[in-house]
């Protein structure tokens, strides 16, 4: 009878190398692999030595295989998300010296060099190399799709539309091509109905403004934007016309002598200012008013006027009919009122007239 296998402990039976592969885990095992010249699939993951006998191995054989092989390692790069890399590898494809102009692998490697870009949203690159693609073989189904893809994040609904169109008579049951179609008419119907809502705020503005200038214009008052308009705490505030009927304007009321203020929003052009102040605003003595000065029946209000000098605002008067006497502006769309003691007056106005 023949003897007993003698028991064999397999990793001292195994050659030292092939022992060293056998006790590493998966991960492990492919990273170390990824490092081989023959299988590593990113350029970065070699050392000069390596790198240099690579790129000499790479280059050996005819422009085509040369060409066929940088192929092939952008694929597999690609196909393990190396989008970066595999980009790189289509390019060395396509950069090799003597590859034919007509060489088949060019447009291969242009339509899937737009693939990796487009992963990495390099738009403008996916935009190029497919049409470079295109004016190899107009019928590349794959460019058409990807260029769409790039055209549909760049929002550029139209293009899309028309790649997408042209695709599919090419190959009219391409699903892709079939969803892309459906995304890009959505965006563009989307994109057609703002610039219509955009373009009728644009005419009802421009109708607002005509209507407002006619009724400015109607009433005399006199308007002027100043060189700089900085405004920030009034900004949303502007003279109006309401209802086709009568204007508005915002109003901020001056305390020269406190350094105070107030703000009126929207004032009537037929309101006075006896209705918006001496009812409302000076209606009881301002917090700040510590001598008891701004009573409505001891103040004065004042507007300056268009040659620098003052003119008395009459509290029973209109606003419009101030304004539109033509001796005061409204600049910037802000009506300006100066309101003092009447026991004051006169030392204001001098130091006014010093100005």
């Amino acid at each position: 009878a023949s003897p007993p296998p003698t028991p064999v402990n397999a990793s001292t039976a195994l050659p030292p190398g092939i022992a060293d592969i056998k006790s590493q885990s998966t991960a492990d095992f492919l990273t170390s692999m990824s490092r081989m010249p023959l299988f590593g699939s990113s350029l970065s993951e070699l050392d000069p030595d390596q790198l240099s006998a690579f790129t000499a191995l790479a280059y050996e054989g005819t422009p085509s295989e040369i060409a066929s092989n940088f192929k092939q390692q952008g694929n597999g790069a690609y196909k393990l998300k190396s989008h970066r890399d595999a980009a790189a590898f289509y390019t060395k494809a396509l950069t090799v010296p003597d590859l034919p102009p007509d060489d088949p692998i060019r447009e291969v490697c242009l339509a899937n060099r737009a693939a990796a870009n487009l992963e990495l949203k390099n738009y403008g690159s996916v935009l190029r190399d497919c049409g470079e693609a295109l004016k190899l073989n107009s019928s590349n189904v794959k460019a058409h799709y990807r260029a769409a893809c790039a055209l549909v994040a760049l929002q550029r609904w139209e293009e899309a539309v028309i790649l997408t169109q042209k695709g599919l008579t090419l190959d009219p049951t391409n699903p892709p091509l079939k969803s892309l179609l459906t995304k890009a008419e959505a965006g563009l119907a989307k994109a057609e109905e703002k610039l219509l809502a955009e373009q009728h705020l644009q005419q009802q503005k421009l109708q607002e403004a005509t209507a407002l200038r006619l009724a400015l214009r109607n009433l005399g008052i006199k308007t002027r934007r100043s060189d700089t308009t900085n405004r920030p705490d009034l900004e949303g505030h502007e003279i109006k016309l309401v209802d086709e009927t009568h204007l508005v304007f915002p109003v901020i009321v001056l305390y020269p002598l406190t350094a105070q203020s107030d703000f009126i929003s929207t004032w009537r052009e037929d309101e006075t200012a006896e209705e918006r102040m001496g009812m409302q605003v000076l209606a009881e003595p301002p917090p700040w008013d510590e001598k008891g000065e701004y009573n409505w029946k001891s103040v004065e209000v004042f507007m300056e006027t268009l040659t620098g000098g003052l003119i008395k605002v009459g509290k029973k008067v209109p606003l419009g009919e101030v304004l539109g006497g033509g001796k005061v502006e409204v600049v910037d769309d802000l009506v300006k009122l100066m309101v003092v003691p009447r026991g004051r007056r006169e030392a204001w106005i001098e130091e006014w007239k010093k100005r």
